[in-house]
């Protein structure tokens, strides 16, 4: 789901409970498409499942920010 600032949405993406949230990202964020014009500088706030070089890559490619918590590896 595409949410303001306010938490209103914008868009979304339906999809079965238990599929993964990562490869829905692209198809949530063609929900921005129809709303125009962006602010300069969009801030996309995911979780720690979306901490990927691909989701980073697919978010600069498309002129936004990312922000999750980094994945820290686990103490051996």
């Amino acid at each position: 789901m595409v949410v303001d600032a306010r938490g209103i949405p914008l868009g979304a993406v339906a999809a079965t409970a238990s599929r993964p949230n990562s490869p829905l990202l692209e198809a949530t964020l063609d929900t921005l498409a129809g709303l125009s014009p962006l602010p300069d500088t969009v801030t996309v706030h995911l979780d720690r499942g979306y901490d990927s070089g691909l989701t980073r890559q697919r978010l600069t490619e498309r002129g936004l920010v990312g922000e999750s918590p980094r994945v820290e590896p686990r103490p051996r």
